[in-house]
């Protein structure tokens, strides 16, 4: 089985090693990196050392270099971010629908946060 060594880069700087298939889409990479950072309720964005875009239509082994190594950047947004920023009660409504528990308690401290 062809592999590729992927190194993901947080804009924090932390840094998560990973092997996974060559043959895999770039959208089940992004799927992986999302559960190996354990990002509960938030969308990933990876790009490619270098490159403002990705192609996100290819193989992890078509983007990888020689040594068969890709390096990543990873962008991690919450998912309900911008709808708190715009209607917090909105937001709260649409976590709660969709059962993100996670969420709830966050949007219910950071309703409570500015007003305590």
């Amino acid at each position: 089985m062809n592999e590729v060594h992927v190194s993901i880069r947080l804009l924090s700087g932390a840094v998560t090693e990973t092997v996974c298939p060559a043959n895999w889409t770039l959208a089940q990479l992004r799927e992986h990196a999302a559960e190996l950072l354990a990002a509960l309720d938030t969308e990933v964005t990876l790009l490619q050392f270098g490159n403002a875009t990705m192609d996100t239509s290819g193989t992890v082994g078509a983007i990888a270099d020689a040594a068969k190594r890709l390096e990543l950047v990873a962008i991690v947004k919450w998912r309900f971010a911008d709808a708190a920023e715009a209607n917090p009660n909105d937001a709260l409504v649409a976590a709660a629908g969709w059962g993100h528990v996670e969420s709830v308690e966050r949007l219910l401290e950071w309703r409570g946060g500015p007003r305590a």
